[in-house]
This record gives C-alpha cells, sequence and structure tokens, in this order.
C-alpha cells in the first residue's frame, strides 16, 4: 500500500508545476494536507487490520483451549486409530503414540519374540503406564497371566482400568522396581505419561540437541501417531533437509505459534511425587504370581531405571525368565553393559532394534530383545 501511495504523490503533483507558478503554493499546501491525511488514514486501516488479526487468532486460541482444558487430566474413554478405546488421561499426548507402537506395530514380538505354542503364558510388564501392553497381552492370549509394577498411583489404577474385563488374569502393583527397597521421588508428567522419570534431568542433559531438532520431532512422531494430521507430511519431509529446514521454519511461525499455543495451554504442569520401590522378586511376591516355572516374557520400559531394575533381580528370577524386552537409555554406554550383563545370564540371542520416532532417536534410546534359544 505503501508504494501505491508514492504514485498517487506523484500523479497529484506533477500537474501543479505546469500551472501558473503564482497558484503553487496554495495547491502545494493543499496536496501535501491531503497527502498527510491518506497516509493518517493508511495508518489507522493497517492499525485496524492488525488489530482484527490478533483479535482473531486471540478468539480462536481462547476457543480451542476452553474446549480442550476443561477435560485436561481427567481419565477418558478415548478413542484410538482402529476404532478401539482406552482409558486414559485426557491432555496426554502419547497416548495415540504408546498404542500404535504396542496394539498396530506390535513392537514388542519381533526380532522372534512369540508366545505362539504357551498355553498359558506368564508375562511380567514393568513400567506398565496405563496397561497398554498389559491389556494387549490379555485380550491377544487368552489364558495369559500378567503382573505389571506401575509406580504412578493414578496410572497404575488406570491401568487396572484398562484390564478390568481381564482382572482374573492381570494385577497390577502400584510400586516401582529397583536394586534396593525404599522411596523416591518420580516426576510425574501429565502431559506425557510415558516420559514420566526418577532420572528426568539425567536423560534430557544426555540428550542436549537443539531447537530445531525437537520441532521437527515433536510434529514429525505428532504426525505418525495420528495426534496432527496428515497433511503435515510435506511439512515433515522439508524440515528433515538440513539447509531447507530454517526457511520452512521462518514461513511456519504462525502455525507454530498457534500449535506452542494450544499445546502450552493444554499442558498441565509436572508432579513431584513419592514412590514405593521394591525388587521384581518382592513385587511377584506381593501379586500372588506362581513362584515357579517359567516367566515366558518380562518387558521392562522404565525411563532411565533399566540397570537398577536388572541388578534388582535374583538369580532365581533371572533363571526362570525365557525372553525378556528392555528399553535403554544410552547413557555411559549403558546398552553394551546390558547386553553383556543379558549374555551372562545365559540368553544366547539378543538383537539391538533402534527406535522408530524421532523424540526417541533424540534420547539415544535403543530396545534390546533376549530370547533363550
Amino acid at each position: 500500500m505503501g508504494g501505491a501511495m508514492h504514485v498517487f504523490n506523484v500523479v497529484l503533483l506533477f500537474p501543479l508545476f505546469s500551472e501558473n507558478k503564482s497558484k503553487a503554493p496554495v495547491q502545494i499546501e493543499r496536496a501535501t494536507q491531503n497527502t498527510i491525511i491518506l497516509r493518517e488514514k493508511e495508518m489507522l486501516l493497517n492499525l485496524g487490520l492488525g488489530l482484527l488479526a490478533v483479535a482473531t487468532v486471540t478468539f480462536v486460541v481462547s476457543y480451542i483451549l476452553h474446549h480442550a482444558i476443561r477435560k485436561i487430566g481427567t481419565v477418558v474413554h478415548m478413542p484410538m486409530q482402529d476404532g478401539n478405546k482406552v482409558w486414559a488421561l485426557s491432555g496426554d499426548h502419547g497416548v495415540n503414540l504408546v498404542y500404535k507402537e504396542i496394539f498396530l506395530q506390535k513392537v514388542y514380538f519381533q526380532h522372534g519374540i512369540t508366545l505362539e505354542g504357551v498355553e498359558r503364558p506368564v508375562i511380567v510388564d514393568l513400567g506398565a503406564n496405563i496397561g497398554m501392553f498389559s491389556k494387549y497381552c490379555a485380550e491377544t492370549f487368552s489364558k495369559a497371566l500378567v503382573f505389571a509394577a506401575e509406580p504412578v498411583d493414578r496410572l497404575a489404577a488406570i491401568a487396572k482400568r484398562n484390564s478390568e474385563k481381564h482382572m482374573d488374569r492381570v494385577k497390577v502393583a502400584n510400586v516401582g522396581i529397583g536394586k534396593h527397597p525404599g522411596e523416591l521421588s518420580i516426576e510425574f508428567n501429565p502431559s506425557f505419561t510415558a516420559g514420566s522419570s526418577m532420572h528426568g534431568k539425567t536423560i534430557m542433559d544426555h540428550a542436549s540437541k537443539g531447537f530445531l531438532d525437537w520441532i521437527y520431532a515433536l510434529v514429525v512422531d505428532g504426525v505418525t501417531s495420528g495426534t496432527f494430521p496428515s497433511f503435515l507430511k510435506p511439512w515433515c519431509t522439508a524440515m528433515s533437509i538440513p539447509y531447507v529446514r530454517i526457511v520452512v521454519f521462518l514461513l511456519s511461525i504462525p502455525f507454530l505459534t498457534l500449535s506452542t499455543a494450544w499445546i502450552i495451554g493444554s499442558t498441565l504442569p509436572k508432579i513431584l511425587l513419592k514412590c514405593r520401590i521394591i525388587s521384581v522378586d518382592t513385587m511377584l511376591k506381593e501379586l500372588d504370581a506362581p513362584a515357579t516355572g517359567p516367566i515366558h516374557l518380562m518387558k521392562i520400559d522404565v525411563e532411565g531405571a533399566e540397570l537398577e531394575v536388572l541388578d534388582g533381580m535374583s538369580d532365581s528370577v533371572w533363571e526362570r525368565v525365557q525372553q525378556l524386552v528392555v528399553e535403554v537409555h544410552n547413557i555411559d554406554g549403558r546398552v553394551e553393559k546390558i547386553r553383556r550383563m543379558l549374555a551372562s545370564k545365559g540368553f544366547t540371542r539378543i538383537v539391538n532394534e533402534d527406535e522408530d520416532w524421532e523424540v526417541h532417536r533424540l534420547l539415544d534410546m535403543t530396545s534390546l530383545f533376549a530370547m533363550r534359544k
């Protein structure tokens, strides 16, 4: 609009110099006044448009937040990608991601891990979160016995609710698993419950990536899990190109501003909770698990506490475990340490699986699949 104003000035003032010079000062003054008035109107128009844009964005964000926040943190029956429903905390941004891993991708049953041919499998789920793995096992294997542990009380309650149809075969202990019995603090993240951890600072210090890396990872994983719409896939592709991503990021600022406003507005603060810590042996006793016989599958996803869990297991429990899947945060060469530990306990086949999710890659996470045969 400013360029048009300059053209207007030239057109308006040019004829003045072709007329009688005695009239020129008056006409120039009048033209100048008109120009000032037009500039003032232009400024008012721009200001009005700016205020309208701000008001529109404010209304949209407020509307979204009003309808999102009023249920944040409450337990809801949440629909998943395949039409199934699970009980979860409203506002937990990781539910779709975890569900897709367990129910659709079946990530714990690969690289030879199987329960086929086992009539009544015994399964141990350490780091149960809201109980999706326990629920999957109970629904998939009709005679399976599942013994689970979850340190956060409200998540343990949801885990029980998700398997209430199979409560005779699924038992959940509201405890954390470690090497030494006692009490520890856990940082509960209600907006991403799967990331609740006793070692959050250590994990994040080890990750230490750039801002754009995290933006890219969060959006890509959101699209992959179904949390974000699929039309963002081209954006994800462009953001993966090193020299293009900064330009794409700058062009995406309006969208990212709205998305960030929604995420911040729908994010509840982390809560530091005290939780009881016991060993695997004690947990199995308290849940009245079979004292002898094979543990056909043990799954460990304890957000940085995996070494404490494994170190706290007695030889008698180790000997019973036939298959084990453990998620490892590779801090101080932990992956290799656990590989050596598994080999020393008699596991003959151990497979590394790098994580598929971008956020997991930033956190330097790996899954180990171990079998005795």
